[in-house]
């Protein structure tokens, strides 16, 4: 996984950010690119948004996107803890210590990242529990502007291990906005940090946290 965190703007992130869930004051926001790999069942590449954000007590990353490029875990993550997951095409190269990606969709490029990789260090860090937040909405079958269903849903992530650390120097990265692809304008002010690394951990159930529909 490559985790790049940068600062955006106060509006970028209140427009990104959905009620009743809270920011916080740093206007920070991740993009993580990783190879997913399920043990006995399939890899896939995945780029995904993560915001800090808060929901009564309860603090974790709130993700307004994801792109895969393998229908199986867009589908999976859809329908259960409604990941907003969307199909992309994927270029991810390394080579020594050199990375580059590139995100496209519909013929449209989306991201452009490259970066050199530091020595790998010792750190370990291990979490037995983390949480995030998603929004879980099914459009109704009448064509009707109310949701069928739309939630606040948190998902969890048990006994992880990130190891492996190698710390990303010249850094660039490029986002495209693009309605049609479902990319949000995302000005980047400053990049704050850039790191590789192995992560080991479970996907499991969270909760319904809010009903849109029922306003509680």
């Amino acid at each position: 996984m490559i985790a790049i965190t940068f600062t955006t703007s106060p509006e970028t992130i209140k427009r990104l950010m959905p009620e009743p869930l809270v920011s916080d004051s740093t206007n920070m926001v991740t993009i993580v690119i990783a190879l997913q790999k399920v043990p006995e069942i399939m890899n896939y590449n995945e780029i995904f948004i993560s915001i800090n954000a808060s929901y009564q007590g309860k603090s974790g990353g709130y993700l307004p996107l994801l792109y895969l490029d393998r229908a199986a875990p867009i589908v999976a993550g859809r329908e259960i803890a409604g990941f907003p997951k969307v199909d992309g095409k994927f270029e991810i190269v390394k080579l020594d210590n050199k990375v580059s990606a590139v995100l496209k969709r519909n013929g449209e490029t989306l991201l452009e990242f490259s970066a050199s990789l530091q020595e790998k260090n010792a750190m370990i860090n291990e979490k037995a529990k983390s949480i995030g937040f998603v929004i879980k909405e099914i459009p109704s079958a009448d064509g009707s502007p109310i949701p069928a269903l739309k939630r606040l849903n948190t998902f969890t992530s048990r006994n992880s291990k990130s190891y492996d650390y190698q710390v990303c120097e010249n850094v660039n990265l490029k986002l495209y906005a693009s309605e049609k692809n479902f990319m949000p304008e995302i000005p980047i002010i400053d990049i704050i940090r850039v790191v590789s690394f192995k992560s080991d951990y479970t996907l499991d159930y969270g909760n319904i946290e809010y009903d849109y529909l029922k306003g509680k």
